[in-house]
């Protein structure tokens, strides 16, 4: 993590600056009587900070793709969806957001089975990956559609609109990972080793792994 204000890189700035306004939008929800989604603003800010928290206990260097990856997810689905109204007021806003955090989702994904990959925690052939970071993207949209479904149960909102709405969600997550698995292969084929072990070796180190280990040549890397 980025220690010194002076060191800070543009992507950086941009990260906090979505972090900012994602807190700023807190009161105007509370001020609305949206207290629903003012908590789970609070939520997903504590989440955007994980790869801050992360980098700052374990003293890892994650890189900054990393945290802006994960906070323009949460910022697109909490305050632009929700806080902004774009769900209700553009049509398909919700399809292709879904379609669009997905894919970024799944590129996270794909850094984490690639780290463990290449530092020789798991061997699996590029077909593999490719299946498990689709099966990844269906998983973690059919636990958003669970949720979103106990929130409309609980707080009496309409997040949820209806079978049809919930299976298209579903669909386009599943795009969004086949869209990602094809990145990640092509990033695997065409990126240079010095570059792929940049993620691997500081990802793999959150897990507990690699913090002695120098990341081995993988088979892509030849």
């Amino acid at each position: 993590m980025i220690r010194r204000l002076g060191a800070l890189n543009f992507e950086t700035v941009i990260s906090y600056l979505l972090k900012l306004l994602l807190l700023l939008s807190i009161p105007i929800e509370l001020k609305n009587g949206q207290y629903a989604i003012a908590a789970g603003v609070l939520i997903v800010f504590f989440v955007s900070m994980l790869p801050a928290i992360l980098s700052l206990s374990l003293r890892i260097n994650l890189p900054w793709e990393i945290d802006l990856l994960v906070t323009v997810v949460i910022f697109a689905h909490s305050f632009l969806g929700y806080s902004l109204g774009l769900y209700q007021r553009v049509p398909h806003f919700d399809k292709l957001l879904h379609f669009g955090s997905t894919v970024i989702i799944s590129i996270l994904s794909f850094m984490i089975y690639y780290s463990f990959y290449i530092i020789g925690r798991i061997r699996v052939g590029y077909g593999a990956l490719f299946f498990f970071i689709v099966l990844t993207a269906l998983g973690l949209g059919a636990f958003w559609e669970i949720l979103e479904f106990a929130v409309d149960r609980v707080f009496d909102l309409a997040m949820q609109d209806g079978l049809e709405d919930t299976m298209f969600d579903l669909i386009f997550d599943c795009l969004g990972g086949m869209v990602a698995a094809v990145l990640g292969y092509v990033y695997i084929r065409k990126s240079k080793p010095a570059h792929r072990r940049r993620f691997a070796v500081p990802i793999s180190q959150v897990f507990g792994y690699g913090r002695k280990l120098r990341a081995p040549a993988a088979a892509g890397d030849a």
